[in-house]
């Protein structure tokens, strides 16, 4: 009994020696934690709705040990540049320029971008300079769908106008397929707390309205198909989820 609980303990050693991957001296295999932000300037057909934007959001990476990336990433957008608030509210604003509401008061009325994109990703890393052979530029290129709409909020929500089911009548809500493609720097620490990318990215969406109706509009938007642009920067911090020795001695 006692020499097999020494083999199996001689086993599992071996195994948790084997199991910490040296990221100085190999290409290392593994799933990573991305969370990031963006800065987004618009072009197309989003340019017209729309100003500058910030994305946030999450993803998870498979990195194999040829340098080749797969993931999924979920990015949030949001922003505070409406360009065509005036326009969709001129039929419920006074002579004097002001909405009323409920109680007879004029109605404070704010409106901000908000959306989201969902991408499945592929992509390589070319090892070419950094300080292991897991660093290097990066290009990622992706699918998915993009949603984005113009959030209306009245803070005291008093403004029956634009309270509830009604705010559907002018948000603008919008969908479609989306292509993204990345550009950047690709780095994975000798210690896992120093990963991250820094890149270029471009994401462009073929969308279409997806309200039957408008009120501002009294029917349906008349353009069918659109094609929203967003292009920045984007940073990220990953966190590897693969084993790491803590020192200088280890086993591959």
């Amino acid at each position: 009994m006692k020499k097999i609980t020494t083999i199996l303990l001689l086993v599992f050693v071996c195994t948790c020696v084997k199991a910490q991957i040296s990221t100085k001296d190999s290409i290392v295999s593994g799933f990573l934690i991305d969370v990031h932000y963006a800065f987004h300037i618009p072009e197309g057909d989003m340019k017209d709705r729309f100003g500058m934007s910030s994305g946030a959001g999450a993803g998870l990476l498979y990195k194999t040990k040829k340098n080749l990336l797969f993931g999924l990433d979920l990015n949030l957008e949001f922003g505070g540049d409406v360009k065509i608030e005036d326009s969709i509210f001129a039929n419920l604003y006074t002579d004097a320029g002001y909405m009323i509401d409920g109680d007879g008061l004029y109605a404070e009325v704010f409106t901000y971008e908000r959306g989201w994109m969902g991408m499945g990703k592929v992509g390589m890393v070319f090892p070419w300079f950094g300080p292991n052979e897991n660093c290097g530029p990066f290009l990622m290129l992706g699918g998915g769908y993009m949603l984005h709409k113009i959030r209306i909020y009245n803070q005291d929500m008093t403004a029956p106008q634009v309270k509830d089911e009604y705010k559907k009548g002018y948000d603008r809500y919008t969908g479609g397929f989306a292509l993204s493609q990345q550009l950047g720097y690709f780095f994975i620490g000798n210690k896992k707390s120093y990963s991250f990318t820094a890149s270029f990215e471009i994401t462009e969406a073929f969308t279409k309205p997806l309200r039957d109706y408008q009120f501002d509009l009294m029917g349906p938007e008349s353009q069918a198909t659109r094609l929203d642009i967003l292009y920045g920067i984007r940073v990220s911090w990953m966190i590897p989820l693969f084993r790491q020795p803590s020192d200088g001695y280890y086993t591959n």
